[in-house]
């Protein structure tokens, strides 16, 4: 925990994020898997990454992931390890230490069906993500709020011969689990329906 970008170790660092459903890779009814891509943005702060603001200076300037710390976002409820398309990746620093992050991953879970009125069929599957390694206190995780980014869409561009998804839906909250008691772990539910 001591390598994250704040200067003071009793800080924590604040995780906003959003998600565009952008293909319907499969949708598995006998294994009840699904694989979706989505265009996955983050933003948070870095600390260390300020500097003052120019009009010489350009309003970003474009770094490799590895470069600078990366958040823990994980996918709970996956299937198998998310397939990340960009294999060099690039953040966006801004002077103020604000850093961006947008990439395209494919998430294989799980999606218990709901098959009484097959094959004319409704159903809801689920998304959690959440840190495996930071509770609240040292990573806040959340979706997006009153940004410049969506927190949860479907892009205009998305289509599939079988299925529609007819409503999307975001449910976050704070637990506290019996492994760590005292510790707040932020969870974010993405919810989509298709019929």
């Amino acid at each position: 925990i001591n390598n994250r970008p704040v200067k003071n170790i009793s800080d924590n660092v604040v995780l906003e994020y959003g998600l565009e459903v952008v293909n319907l890779v499969y949708f598995n009814q006998k294994s009840e898997n699904i694989e979706i891509t989505m265009k996955n943005t983050l933003s948070w702060q870095d600390e260390y990454l300020v500097w003052n603001k120019s009009k010489d200076y350009p309003l970003y300037i474009t770094s490799k992931t590895e470069s600078v710390w990366q958040p823990d976002l994980e996918l709970y409820n996956a299937a198998s390890k998310p397939e990340i398309y960009d294999k060099n990746p690039i953040v966006k620093i801004y002077h103020n230490g604000t850093i961006e992050q947008t990439r395209y991953i494919s998430y294989s879970f799980a999606c218990k069906l709901k098959l009484d009125n097959f094959p004319y069929d409704t159903q809801i599957c689920s998304m959690l993500f959440g840190s495996w390694k930071y509770p609240k206190k040292i990573l806040d995780i959340k979706p997006f709020v009153n940004n410049k980014f969506k927190n949860f869409s479907v892009s205009e561009t998305f289509s599939h011969n079988e299925w529609n998804i007819i409503d999307i839906d975001i449910n976050h909250q704070d637990y506290e689990y019996n492994c760590c008691p005292g510790d707040l772990w932020p969870n974010s539910l993405y919810t989509i329906t298709l019929k």
